[in-house]
């Protein structure tokens, strides 16, 4: 067994790792068949193979040098021991190649092409589509207003009308008109008269006199919308003063107490400011229009403001009513629309009011609109003529 295994590593060496592998079992072949007896005819089996070419594969594969010295010194290792160190490195499996996959032979999904063009065909076909003329930036402004206008529309008619949904398609008619507006019936005369108002504000800086941001124009656009918005509220009394002398608005001169003396009479005008009033346009017969040259082809050039006042004492204690003065109407007639208005009366408080509290109440009708408002202003009467207020001079009362 020794003889034939030194044998099979010099051939080892000589043909290489495939083909010493497979001559060495060829040799082992012959040990183990023959025993120890056999061992020449076994070489000489070796040494033929070793001599022709042709009994060996033709695989052009490196010596393994290495093996063969290990069988050459070391006769007692064993077969698994050869292989394992006949094995290739990592470093030489690395450099192997790694095998390029075979290709399916599945047929590939081929991509459809289209039909060539067939002479004489119909060129519109070919022809490239028509471009969408570019609108000015005015039409789309117009085509943005109509989608607006639309939207706001459609949500009214799924709900309640709100009124700022109605507010602002007045503002779209003011800056893009598109026709006559709509009445909206679900508005109240006022509501309508502030739409209106509100428009007039808009169509005042795109169209009007403000167009061009002049502030006195744009001053003269906010006041008419707020007088014709005042004239669609309720008269309101802004101030009432029980005063010693009135000079004009905002002019007047206040008592410093609005407690009296029992027992005399007692004189005070009473000052009252007024907002919220309307306009009309003046008559004939209005107070003061032929004074300003009134006449039936210019009455539009004149306004007038025609407002009542009533006076009423009332005693707190139960409730009576102690004195008053009946409905007075004034009427003031001017070529422009008034920014303030006031009311100037005298009164009396008789002496025989007894010591006790009051209330003056003022009430006040706007003849034009038929609106109301009312004011009380406490008194006070006292036996004390100490801390009772000094009654208005005479000759100071307007």
């Amino acid at each position: 067994m020794p003889k034939c295994l030194s044998h099979a590593a010099g051939i080892l060496d000589r043909i290489g790792l495939v083909a010493s592998s497979a001559a060495l079992l060829v040799a082992l072949a012959g040990c183990t068949s023959s025993g120890s007896s056999s061992a020449d005819s076994a070489n000489a089996g070796l040494e033929a193979l070793a001599k022709d070419p042709s009994a060996h594969p033709t695989v052009d594969v490196p010596a393994n040098t290495r093996a063969a010295e290990q069988l050459s010194g070391h006769p007692e290792l064993s077969l698994s021991e050869i292989f394992d160190s006949a094995a290739p490195t990592p470093r030489q499996r690395a450099a192997t190649p790694t095998p390029t996959p075979t290709p399916s032979l599945e047929p590939l999904a081929q991509t459809p092409r289209p039909a060539p063009e067939t002479p004489g065909a119909d060129s519109k076909a070919s022809d490239p589509l028509p471009q969408a003329a570019v609108k000015t930036p005015d039409e789309r402004i117009a085509d943005s207003a109509a989608q607006l206008r639309a939207a706001l529309n459609e949500r009214r008619s799924v709900r309640n009308p709100k009124f700022a949904d109605i507010a602002t398609l007045a503002a779209l008619d003011a800056l893009i008109p598109s026709g006559p507006a709509a009445i909206d019936t679900s508005l109240s005369p006022a509501q309508r008269s502030i739409v209106s108002a509100f428009g007039s504000v808009i169509s005042g800086f795109t169209s009007g006199v403000a167009k061009d941001g002049d502030p006195n124009a744009a001053a003269e656009v906010f006041s008419s919308g707020a007088l014709a918005i005042n004239a669609v509220q309720n008269v309101r009394i802004a101030r009432a003063v029980l005063c010693r002398r009135v000079l004009g608005y905002g002019q007047y001169d206040p008592f410093a107490t609005q407690t009296f003396l029992a027992g005399r009479a007692n004189r005070a005008l009473v000052y009252v400011e007024i907002d919220r009033f309307a306009h009309r346009a003046a008559r004939e017969r209005d107070p003061g229009a032929d004074d300003q040259g009134w006449s039936s082809s210019a009455s539009d050039q004149l306004w007038a403001v025609e407002i009542s006042e009533e006076l009423g004492m009332w005693h707190d204690a139960d409730g009576s009513l102690q004195w008053r003065k009946p409905e007075q109407t004034v009427v003031e007639v001017s070529r422009n629309r008034r920014r303030d208005f006031y009311l100037v009366q005298s009164v009396d408080l008789p002496e025989t009011l007894s010591v006790g509290n009051y209330k003056l109440k003022i009430v006040i009708r706007d003849k034009t609109t038929g609106s109301t408002d009312e004011l009380s202003v406490p008194i006070q009467i006292v036996a004390d003529q100490s801390v009772a207020a000094r009654p208005a001079p005479s000759g100071t009362l307007r």
